[in-house]
């Protein structure tokens, strides 16, 4: 899992060109990376499926992960969840989606730094 929280106003229209940006710099030099279209959410999220491997191995195992971005107030969020490509949809099910459906970020919280 990793979450990236800053200070920045992204309009609703650029959320998903800002977040395929992010996963660009995050994981684009990985081998075999992927980045599905983006799919707007229900909460005003986009979510973004992704693939990739951790190694230039070709037996490495790829990772599959969703990413997530979301404006709230003046606080843009990204939240990234991975497993092994083979063991997404079990981690999924007993778990992630969970954690993806109950993440939220305050407005009004500062930022640590």
């Amino acid at each position: 899992m990793q979450i990236l929280i800053r200070e920045q106003q992204v309009a609703p229209s650029e959320l998903a060109v800002v977040l395929q940006q992010e996963l660009i710099t995050l994981y684009g030099s990985r081998p075999d990376f992927q980045a599905a279209p983006p799919q707007p959410q229900p909460d005003g999220s986009v979510l973004v499926p992704i693939l990739y491997r951790d190694s230039a191995d070709p037996a490495a195992p790829l990772i599959r992960g969703n990413a997530y971005a979301e404006q709230r107030g003046t606080k843009f969020s990204i939240l990234v969840l991975t497993a092994p490509q083979e063991q997404f949809d079990q981690f999924w099910e007993s778990g992630l989606s969970a954690i993806a459906n109950s993440y939220s970020i305050s407005p009004d919280a500062p930022i640590a730094q």
